[in-house]
Formats: C-alpha cells, sequence, structure tokens
C-alpha cells in the first residue's frame, strides 16, 4: 500500500513538471509568431516569424549605405544612428528617428497578422535626399521562394503568398543572392509593404490607425501615460529572437548582445524585465522569468549572466527571482507558471546559506570554478562585486575577499534583507501549489535571517549597517539604498522604519535631492566620482527601495520616491529617446559617460515605480491569500 502512494505521488509530480514544461514549450511557439524587430543586431530589420522573412530598411547616399542600425550607447546621444521611439509590444505599431547624412528621417511600422507596412518621411518637413533600399530575404538560413514580378517582389515561401513592394516607382531592382533588392527615392514620403499591395496613403491610414490604438492604450495609465509608454518601448524593443535556441527573450540591450553573440541575459535584469512585462502581457512576463531560472547552473543557483557565450559557474546576482514570480502570479492567477520554476528557485533559496554564510548573515563571494569567458575575474574581490550588482560599489572599497570563504569578509545588510525576503515570497509560492514542507522550512529559515538583521541594526544611527567580518568586529559607516532593504523582510518596527525615512531617505546630506536615489550617501567621498555605481542612479536600486518603503506603508516616502523617479526617467526619454542604465545623480543626465549603456531595459523601472504606486500592478506589500 505504502508503494502504491508513492508510485501514485511521484506520478502526479511527474505529471504537473512535464504540463508546466509542456506549457512552456508551446508558450515560447505561441510569441514567436508574427513580424516584429526579432533580429537583435539590427532595429530597420522587420522579420515575420516562424519563416524568418525579413524585410530590411537600408538607406543610401552617393556611395554611403546603412545597412543596419541600433541604439548605440553614445556621450552624445544626437550622434546616435537610431533614436528609438513608442511602439507597441507585439511589433503592430513602432516608431524610431535616424539622423543620418544630413537627413532626419522618422520611420514607423504597422502590422496586422501576416500584413506589415512601413511609412517613411522627413523629420523636418525637408524632402529626404537619401535613397530608399529594400533587401528581402530569410534570416537564419531558412529556405525562401522569392521572384520578381512586375516591379514587385512575390514571396512563396509559405502555402500563402505575399507581395512585397514600395509605393514609389523602384529606381532599380536586382537579386543579390540569396535575397532580393529594390532602390527608390523617398522625397518627402515613401512607403512598404509586405502582404497585400497598397497605395501610399493607404500605408499612412494604417499605421495611423496602429498609432492611435497605441496611444488609446497608454491614455488608459492616465497621469502615468508617459511612463507607460518609456516602460513598453524599453522592454518591446530590446525583445529578440534567437535562432540557435529558439526561443524569444529581452536581453538588457541590443548593445550587450552584439558582444555576447547574440544575447545575455543578466539575473536581476531579467526577473525585473519580467516583472515590467507583467503590466502589459502575460506570456512575455512568462518567457523571461522562466528562461532565466532555467539557466539555473549545476553548482544550484540562477547565474549572474547567461548568453550565448556561456554562464556565470562561478557566482549568483541579487535574489529577486521569487519576488517577480510572486507578482506575475498575483496578477495572472496560474498555477503552471509557479509549478514550472518552484524548484529551481528553491534550490538557488537552500544555495545561499550553503555558499555564501558568513557567520549568522550572508556575504557576497566567487566560487573558485571554472569560467571560461572571463577566467580572470572569478574567484576574486571584483567577482564578488559583480555577484551584488554593484559592480564598483565604495561600500566594498578596502574589504578583503576571502579565498578559503569565497566570499567578502563584511556581513551585507542588504543582501540578507533580500534573502530573508526571498525565503518568504518563495514560502508564499509553496503554500499556493501545495508544498507546505518547503513552506515550513522556507519561513524558518527566512525568520532565522530576519531575527539576525537585528544585530546589524545600529541605534545612533537609526539604520541597518554592514558589519565587518576580518577581525575589525565594527560596523562599516558607509551606506548605500541596499541598507534599506532589511525592510523588505520586515526587520524593523514601524517606528524604526519612520526613523529611517526621516533620518536617511529624507536626509538631503545622504539620500534626498532632486533626483533619487544616488547608489552611495551625498555626503560619501566617492558620491562625486560619479562613475557607475559610484554615485549614480540605477533603476533596480530605486525600486527595491521604493518597495522597501512600501513594504511599511510609507505613503509620504513613496510618493516623493515615484514623483522624483519618473522624473528622472522623462528627462533623457522625452529629450533623446534614451533609457539608461543609469543617470548622475547631481544633473540627472544620463549620457554625460560611455558606460550608461543609453537603451537599456531596466531604466525603465524608474517609471514603473509609479505604475505601482497608482494600483496598476497588484499591492507588492501583500502576500497571496489563500
Amino acid at each position: 500500500m505504502k508503494k502504491q502512494i508513492l508510485l501514485l505521488f511521484l506520478s502526479v509530480i511527474f505529471i504537473t513538471t512535464t504540463n508546466a514544461s509542456q506549457e512552456y514549450d508551446n508558450l515560447q511557439r505561441e510569441v514567436a509568431t508574427g513580424w516584429n524587430t526579432w533580429n537583435t543586431y539590427n532595429v530597420l530589420s522587420h522579420v515575420y516569424l516562424p519563416e524568418g522573412l525579413s524585410v530590411n530598411i537600408i538607406f543610401q547616399n552617393g556611395w554611403d549605405r546603412l545597412t543596419e542600425a541600433n541604439f548605440f550607447s553614445k556621450a552624445t546621444p544626437k550622434e546616435n544612428t537610431a533614436i528609438p521611439g513608442k511602439r507597441s509590444l507585439d511589433g503592430s505599431y513602432t516608431s524610431l528617428t535616424l539622423q543620418w547624412k544630413g537627413d532626419s528621417i522618422r520611420v514607423e511600422t504597422a502590422s496586422d497578422g501576416e500584413q506589415w507596412v512601413a511609412y517613411i518621411t522627413p523629420c523636418d518637413g525637408k524632402e529626404i535626399s537619401s535613397d530608399l533600399v529594400i533587401q528581402v530575404g530569410t534570416l537564419w538560413n531558412r529556405p525562401a521562394q522569392l521572384n520578381f514580378k512586375d516591379g514587385k517582389i512575390i514571396d512563396n515561401t509559405t502555402a500563402t503568398s505575399r507581395t512585397i513592394g514600395l509605393t514609389e516607382a523602384p529606381l532599380s531592382a536586382f537579386r543579390p543572392a540569396p535575397v532580393m533588392q529594390m532602390e527608390s527615392a523617398i522625397g518627402k514620403a515613401a512607403g512598404i509593404y509586405a502582404g497585400r499591395e497598397m497605395t501610399l496613403s493607404e500605408i499612412k491610414e494604417f499605421v495611423a490607425s496602429k498609432r492611435n490604438a497605441l496611444e488609446k492604450e497608454l491614455a488608459t495609465y492616465k497621469r502615468q501615460s508617459d511612463n507607460a509608454e518609456a516602460v513598453m518601448a524599453a522592454i518591446a524593443w530590446n525583445t529578440i529572437y534567437d535562432p540557435n535556441i529558439n526561443k524569444v527573450m529581452s536581453p538588457v540591450s541590443r548593445v550587450w548582445n552584439t558582444g555576447w553573440n547574440g544575447w545575455i541575459l543578466f539575473d536581476w535584469d531579467t526577473y525585473f524585465a519580467a516583472y515590467m512585462f507583467s503590466l502589459f502581457d502575460k506570456n512575455m512576463a512568462y518567457v523571461n522569468a522562466i528562461e532565466m531560472t532555467n539557466n539555473i547552473t549545476e553548482g544550484g543557483f540562477i547565474p549572474n549572466l547567461a548568453s550565448a557565450t556561456g554562464k556565470s559557474d562561478d557566482r549568483s546576482q541579487p535574489p529577486v527571482g521569487s519576488f517577480v514570480c510572486r507578482e506575475i502570479y498575483k496578477k495572472y492567477g496560474e498555477k503552471w507558471f509557479l509549478n514550472e520554476v518552484f524548484d529551481k528557485l528553491l534550490t538557488w533559496n537552500r544555495w545561499w546559506p550553503k555558499a555564501r554564510a558568513n557567520g549568522d548573515w550572508l556575504s557576497w563571494g566567487s566560487d573558485n570554478v571554472y569560467c571560461s569567458f572571463e577566467a580572470n575575474d572569478r574567484h576574486s574581490f571584483k567577482a564578488a562585486l559583480f555577484e551584488s550588482g554593484l559592480d564598483n560599489s565604495p561600500m566594498y572599497d578596502n574589504v578583503p575577499f576571502n579565498k578559503e570563504k569565497n566570499m567578502l569578509e563584511i556581513a551585507d545588510a542588504g543582501l540578507t534583507g533580500m534573502y530573508a525576503w526571498d525565503c518568504f515570497c518563495l514560502a508564499e509560492i509553496a503554500r499556493e501549489i501545495g508544498r507546505d514542507k518547503e513552506a515550513k522550512e522556507l519561513t524558518e529559515r527566512g525568520n532565522r535571517y530576519k531575527k539576525a538583521l537585528r544585530k546589524l541594526w545600529d541605534k545612533k544611527s537609526a539604520f541597518f549597517l554592514n558589519r565587518y567580518t576580518d577581525g575589525r568586529d565594527s560596523f562599516s559607516t558607509r551606506i548605500s539604498p541596499t541598507n534599506f532593504y532589511p525592510m523588505l523582510a520586515d526587520a524593523c518596527s514601524k517606528k524604526e522604519a519612520r526613523q529611517i525615512v526621516e533620518k536617511h531617505y529624507f536626509n538631503p546630506n545622504e539620500f534626498h535631492g532632486e533626483f533619487v536615489i544616488p547608489s552611495i550617501s551625498r555626503n560619501d567621498p566617492a558620491f562625486h566620482d560619479q562613475a557607475y555605481w559610484r554615485g549614480r542612479i540605477w533603476g533596480p536600486q530605486n525600486l527595491l527601495t521604493y518597495l522597501s518603503l512600501k513594504n511599511y506603508g510609507l505613503k509620504e516616502a513613496t510618493e516623493d520616491m515615484a514623483q522624483r523617479s519618473g522624473k528622472l526617467l522623462q528627462k533623457s526619454w522625452k529629450a533623446y529617446g534614451s533609457i539608461h542604465e543609469n543617470y548622475n545623480g547631481i544633473t540627472g543626465i544620463g549620457h554625460d559617460i560611455f558606460s550608461s549603456d543609453s537603451f537599456y531595459h531596466w531604466g525603465a523601472l524608474l517609471g514603473f515605480i509609479g505604475l505601482i504606486e497608482d494600483g496598476y500592478m497588484p499591492d507588492p506589500a501583500l502576500p497571496l491569500q489563500y
């Protein structure tokens, strides 16, 4: 009898796991369809999946050709080849601006099912001096059947024939195998169609209808409509298809993809992208959360990065996955998704105390294992900072890396707070899917680290502080947004939480100001470096600090952070079409240094905070209801 019960139990687990995996396979097939900017290397390449048919928009000026464009990271945004504009998630409407050879060109596209069009016009009302070239073929060595007929390209790759052509009379047409190419003058306007043949006026009307539909959708977010526009653009423009693994995903930026053979996913970056997607699109929220989770290493942790080149097998990154998956589930309520991610998230959760326990707390580290693509950075102080996600934070200046412990010699209040929070979020998920034993385990472990956080509470400063563990046995007085994170785990009283807000968040000598929240206190000597994590403002730190304050219902502070974060995002988005990796903590400018990618999706978290605050997402301070 016991054997029969065991076999039944194992069969139920197998069925649940199999169904969940099949759900994900089906989901990937579902999202990898239709027209979109799937090609990671070129935002002027519009691709139809699953066939891989591509219409590449090219501009020719004399002997010079603009054959590819991307949102390149520049110190001066006006030098950008392509400037992103508003767009829909599914590619039904996209817009961007090109600045090339003295021309300022607006490229708008629209699609509906198999029909796709592009409407190309000058931004300044002048005639465009460049000629328009379209190059039609299939990407990734997929088969194609293309022919010329009556000045148009006929695509018979699938059972449904489509016509691809220009609204203006072609100046030339030829076939540089294996693609077909047509060229035309633009003048004041030109159109491209793929599907049924359309006139320029029909294309203009079609594009306008899709633009209006998007603007109507964005208007539903009322005072947050500008933030919704920026968030949608950031995650949609950075969504790509990789043919080698046959997956759709949303890496941090196209610039990063280029350097990593097609795609790169960072741990907390990708989970936060999934969180932003959940505002608009269930399927893409699932795709990104599951894809990051499925990259769990043989060592049992979600890696700092996974890419076409390899994974960081020596280190992880901030444990935010359980929180994000919980929030996605709150919105959509599909348990297959929780079953898909739970066991891997649990394995990761169990890994932290085994690999990064430093006394009663946790510390960032790096294991002594082979890491092929960056062998010189593993098992080192630098690699430990990469695990923190705060690559050059002043908090860790003069903190030794212990090669025997594989970690920094500092008890980290931020990591310990996030980890206890992860335990509690994952325990809620466990209870929701009937894993009560694991829920108990997680709750007990979370409470143990929550209790340990009290030893990092400094009454004098009214703040949680990091503590040196290299024999100094004293607090570090360097503070950053991570010192707020124990609030995520309810590690202080409401009275103490109010003290934290009054003495630190609203303190202009530390974290408050026109632009918030700097990655190191304003009165720290390193603040004026304004170099990467040394004083600059980052979307993920703003979000985690906001969630810390939200957890205690500190409305004055959360509203303030939402308003100031959104203002910072819009400063560059409206002026330059930029959504930066990070921003200057003094000027609010993102393009003052080269180490701030100009179109990095987690920069949009600055606007996402306002959407949470105004109730467009489930309240993150509330647990799941059982």
